[in-house]
């Protein structure tokens, strides 16, 4: 049975709504949080629908780590980095951050980067550690203070240095939360000691030992937003942060699907924000953790389907190219490298890439691709070369 928003029985009878809270708050499956909203203790019903969620998000991560033991090396790696990419600037999209994949692509190669892009470099290599499995310490109010300068501050800086957090961790004022038809929806918490210690709650929930994990990530992802420490920044910092979390928990490629699902569902996402914090939801962070396991099982489901619809490309089109190349395993060495960055990839590969992977030196390589000119396209970018497989040609 769906489970229904307090607010649905509020404006029905005020008996029903007021049974309908109690009945929940002290159901023997409910779980009580250490944390007040609007002045009623935060908590949630461990429902049936909570349960299937979890099971079906668990099983749909078995199914993507086969998919992922599966895939070539070189499919696999750049799946990864193209996931990275896609991640890094739809997060920023969603908060009006104008950011390019090639931007971000340079980043991640090292490749000296403009002015404009530098306030981008610590957020791409932040995202980089997730993929490398480093560990990020989210313990106590310093760690996320430390992180925001990180990955967001020189942003805030450029855009609004109004914005700068002027708490000894996060904001001394007030800050207000608007919709696009500027009309005010939430404000966050206030005095600067309250937001301190509302993070410190909200940081012992997410790192706790107790409650699925999953779980304690959807009640932080709410409470982050619910505080709202800092004058701007929250949502990336926010899905940073879920995605880190995530990556602990899942196939860590889920950690780079968070805000594809956010911005496809962006208008069901700020009304969970709006819903849960307004009053008459008394703190009932069910239905939020329900949505919220709904996206990161959508996000999975999705890359499962992608993934299974490119492997099935992939062993089509090397079946084809060993026809092509059948005798000539230099050839095919190569263009089977190409076919899997052409599939799982955000562009085409260099010289220095090939080379790298390549189990022969330069020369050889160089001749393979002018004597493949027919399937190999060479794409330029300022003084760079990218080389990819023309998958239309192939396809004749």
């Amino acid at each position: 049975m769906k489970y229904k928003n307090l607010e649905s029985f509020y404006y029905k009878s005020r008996n029903e709504y007021e049974n309908q809270y109690v009945s929940r708050f002290d159901d023997i499956c409910t779980e009580k949080i250490d944390f007040f909203i609007n002045n009623y203790q935060a908590f949630y019903v461990n429902t049936s629908e909570i349960t299937c969620l979890i099971y079906d998000i668990m099983q749909a991560n078995r199914q993507l780590d086969d998919i992922c033991a599966q895939l070539p090396g070189v499919a696999l790696t750049q799946y990864q980095r193209n996931k990275l990419i896609d991640e890094i600037n739809i997060t920023n999209e969603i908060e009006g951050v104008y950011s390019t994949k090639r931007e971000i692509s340079d980043i991640l190669d090292n490749i000296e980067v403009k002015d404009k892009m530098l306030r981008l470099v610590n957020l791409v290599k932040k995202y980089e550690k997730i993929m490398q499995n480093d560990e990020i310490d989210l313990s106590n109010c310093e760690n996320i203070r430390k992180l925001y300068d990180e990955i967001v501050l020189q942003e805030v800086i450029a855009t609004n240095p109004e914005n700068i957090p002027d708490g000894k961790y996060f904001r001394k004022n007030s800050v207000s939360v608007w919709n696009n038809k500027q009309q005010h929806v939430h404000s966050g918490l206030m005095p600067e000691n309250a937001i301190n210690e509302a993070m410190q709650k909200a940081l012992t929930i997410l790192n706790g030992d107790s409650g699925n994990r999953l779980i304690n990530i959807a009640i932080f992802h709410y409470l982050l937003g619910y505080i709202h420490p800092f004058y701007d920044g929250n949502g990336r910092m926010n899905r940073f942060i879920s995605s880190y979390m995530l990556s602990k928990e899942l196939n860590h490629l889920i950690s780079y699907g968070l805000s594809v699902v956010i911005k496809e569902n962006k208008s069901k996402y700020n009304k969970l924000f709006i819903t849960t914090n307004d009053k008459i939801n008394r703190a009932d962070l069910t239905p939020f953790i329900i949505n919220f396991l709904e996206f990161i099982k959508t996000s999975l489901f999705h890359m499962n389907n992608k993934l299974r619809e490119k492997e099935e490309k992939l062993e089509y089109y090397d079946s084809l190219l060993q026809n092509v190349y059948r005798g000539k395993s230099k050839y095919w060495n190569v263009a089977y490298f190409l076919l899997q960055n052409s599939l799982f990839g955000f562009e085409g590969f260099k010289m220095t890439d090939l080379k790298t992977l390549l189990p022969f030196g330069y020369a050889a390589i160089k001749e393979t691709l002018e004597l493949n000119k027919n399937i190999i396209k060479t794409t330029q970018i300022g003084k760079r070369l990218f080389y990819s497989l023309n998958l239309d040609v192939l396809d004749q």
